[in-house]
């Protein structure tokens, strides 16, 4: 959001949430909910509430008064899911802002996108293990070959 040109800063308490324009739950699916329940008597309808949690779609935000938005990002992919049309044009905005991809996958399979999307990391990782575990650049690109391409 800062390389967009907003101002970004954290909240020292749950009651420092109400001045924000932009508030967004980074955490892990099985606290969303009650994230959620905690902003709601603190949140209004002037504010964004985006949670980042792939595993849910907007569901867990329909009840608050603010815009709610599901969006996980990974690069340039941004996978969203809104409670109405208005959250969905300010999520577009906000994706484009970032330059990215706004894609939209339904509530049931998210949690296979997020199981496949660990095991994307974890391969990755394993790819990036094998070119490190390499010093020449004859090396560097046999071992890329055969990785079908990096």
């Amino acid at each position: 959001m800062s390389q967009a040109g907003h101002h970004v800063g954290e909240a020292t308490s749950w009651e420092d949430l109400a001045k924000f324009d932009l508030i967004i739950i980074s955490e892990p699916a099985e606290y969303v909910p009650e994230a959620v329940q905690r902003l709601e008597p603190l949140v209004s309808s002037r504010q964004i509430v985006i949670h980042t949690a792939v595993e849910l779609g907007a569901e867990p935000l329909i009840d608050l008064p603010a815009l709610g938005i599901a969006m996980a990002c990974f690069g340039d992919d941004f996978i969203v899911d809104t409670c109405d049309e208005i959250s969905q044009a300010v999520a577009e905005v906000l994706v484009a802002e970032m330059h990215g991809s706004v894609w939209a996958v339904s509530d049931e399979e998210r949690p296979d996108l997020a199981r496949a999307l660990k095991i994307a990391a974890e391969a990755n990782a394993l790819k990036l293990q094998a070119l490190r575990s390499v010093s020449s650049e004859a090396a560097r690109n046999i071992v890329i070959r055969q990785l079908g391409g990096w």
